[in-house]
């Protein structure tokens, strides 16, 4: 038996030329894309080039500021990257440590070094776990002061838009809850939860690598925006 799906954007259907599984269908009554890299491909498309997303404006000035400070790991220009992705991506970082957080985030990313890593594409380990998970404030439990959610993305960010690389992949909550819904024989989906609860960002990396075996031409940013995208319950127009 499929996995069941909870939602399948609508504005999918809309979307020119994919092919859908219709032994999967959503409870909303949409029709599940394939996982193809026609499929991936199209989705990407219409991400970046038609849909509300399109010409985002913060995004572009993020991507701007990444290039035009490419290997500058002075401690003003990582507190304003922090910055921009805290507020592009809305992660909530002043809410879970303070006002002071970008302070905080960008001493461990000096102290670990994660430039030098991110600029070759190399495998984090334990530093991995050691910038990103904090003590809990009180009032909050354990779990939610794992930021590994912002650091996939600043990694991610910095790795692709810095340095043009591909090494590294994003998450989010639309992509942990729905991967799943792909796995199958040629590509093995884990428990992406169990990965973050660990810290094994390394791990959850290597998930997308059997997809971009199967699909040379396909990128990490594609495979994210064909996920996210497909299973996002927001609004057209809300971010």
């Amino acid at each position: 038996m499929p996995t069941k799906i909870k939602y399948i954007n609508n504005e999918v259907k809309y979307i020119s030329g994919l092919n859908f599984d219709d032994s999967r269908v959503s409870k909303n009554g949409i029709y599940c894309p394939r996982f193809t890299a026609s499929n991936i491909e199209r989705i990407h498309n219409y991400v970046v080039n038609e849909s509300s997303y399109s010409n985002d404006s913060g995004d572009n000035f993020v991507k701007k500021y990444f290039q035009e400070h490419c290997g500058d790991t002075t401690t003003a220009s990582i507190i304003t990257k922090i910055i921009l992705i805290d507020t592009v991506d809305s992660t909530n970082l002043k809410q879970q440590l303070g006002k002071d957080y970008y302070k905080i985030i960008a001493k461990r990313i000096i102290e670990y070094n994660l430039e030098d890593i991110i600029k070759t594409g190399g495998k984090f380990g334990e530093t991995f776990k050691k910038v990103a998970s904090f003590n809990p404030k009180k009032g909050y439990k354990k779990e939610d002061m794992n930021l590994f959610v912002f650091f996939s993305k600043y990694i991610t960010r910095v790795n692709q838009y810095c340095y043009g690389r591909d090494d590294y992949s994003i998450l989010d909550k639309v992509v942990k809850d729905n991967l799943k819904h792909f796995n199958d024989s040629e590509i093995n989906i884990p428990d992406i939860e169990e990965l973050r609860i660990n810290y094994d960002y390394d791990g959850y990396c290597d998930v997308f690598k059997a997809v971009l075996d199967k699909f040379p031409n396909i990128t990490r940013q594609m495979i994210d925006h064909f996920v996210w995208f497909t299973f996002k319950e927001e609004a057209v127009g809300d971010k």
